[in-house]
């Protein structure tokens, strides 16, 4: 049986690029991309509920109420780094992480995308990705079969 694992920090400073080999005729450039910062991570069962970790706009609304770390949170939080990646922007950047931009996100705020400017099965994903309603959340697994038809 799979151990149920979550990240409880992901955000795009936790993802690490490895640059491994550039292809000239094709002007690809090869990378291997890791995540790091795994001192928060672990089993699902063996988690501390009562503490919140992350970095502010990448918390899901549900913990940032007290609910307990679950993988839909983590999810969320790679909805928010999805939303980088199509804006080269920060989520919020222009707010105060504070505990006014944590009602605003449990109240479901979310960064303003340009939907025209993205592809409309991206957009689809990264707001499933942040829905308010962790249950409304695509998995780990379905992200993955998604982006493997993207790509």
């Amino acid at each position: 049986m799979k151990k149920k694992m979550v990240h409880r920090d992901f955000h795009t400073g936790n993802i690490l690029f490895s640059f491994t080999d550039y292809h000239p005729f094709t002007d690809n450039l090869v990378s291997e991309i890791y995540i790091s910062d795994m001192a928060l991570s672990g089993e699902i069962s063996n988690l501390d509920e009562t503490k919140i970790y992350g970095v502010m706009p990448f918390v899901a609304p549900e913990v940032l109420k007290g609910r307990p770390y679950t993988q839909a949170a983590d999810v969320y939080s790679f909805g928010m780094v999805m939303y980088f990646v199509a804006t080269k922007k920060q989520p919020f950047v222009n707010c105060a992480h504070d505990s006014i931009l944590a009602l605003k996100i449990c109240n479901g705020i979310r960064p303003e995308i340009n939907e025209l400017e993205l592809p409309k099965c991206y957009t689809d994903l990264m707001k499933r990705c942040w829905d308010s309603n962790p249950d409304n959340r695509p998995s780990a697994n379905e992200i993955e079969e998604l982006i493997k038809i993207l790509y």
